[in-house]
């Protein structure tokens, strides 16, 4: 979708008539902007500079694909290699935390024994609480 109101509210209006019709699909309301092929040259760019791989992402199981990294020929622009950067493991959440189902869309931050108690934005526990775009700590701002 675009970005001004009009664009919001159709694209809004196409995600409800999919699901009414029960035709889930991905629709470009956009289309003055993004082609249907997409930007192909762009496309190419990405696919010569970069490969998929398979990671698990934090409050995920190893998702299939869904990670790019720099080809090895492009090893001297990939940050991770010049500047020896350490990519540590996905850690599990800390005890009593359930910030994974609640990316999942499974739990309520709500639904967590340590939220507004011991996880609180000035505290945070889990990585839901830790930034300003983390799920629990909008929750905890706005909801009551």
């Amino acid at each position: 979708a675009g970005f001004n109101p009009l664009d919001i509210l159709m694209s809004v209006y196409m995600i409800l008539r999919q699901i009414d019709n029960g035709t889930p699909r991905i629709d470009n309301e956009y289309k003055r902007a993004v082609k249907t092929e997409g930007n192909v040259i762009g496309k190419e760019m990405m696919d010569e500079l970069f490969h998929v791989v398979s990671r698990e992402w934090r409050g995920f199981p190893k998702i299939p694909d869904s990670v790019l990294e720099v080809n090895d020929e492009f090893a001297e622009w990939n940050a991770r290699e010049k500047y020896d950067i350490e990519v540590k493991d996905v850690t599990e959440a800390p005890k009593g935390c359930i910030c994974g189902p609640i990316l999942r869309g499974m739990a309520k931050p709500t639904d967590c024994k340590l939220f507004r108690k011991a996880c609180n934005p000035m505290h945070p526990i889990g990585a839901c609480m830790v930034s300003k775009e983390g799920t629990c700590n909008i929750a905890h701002r706005y909801s009551r």
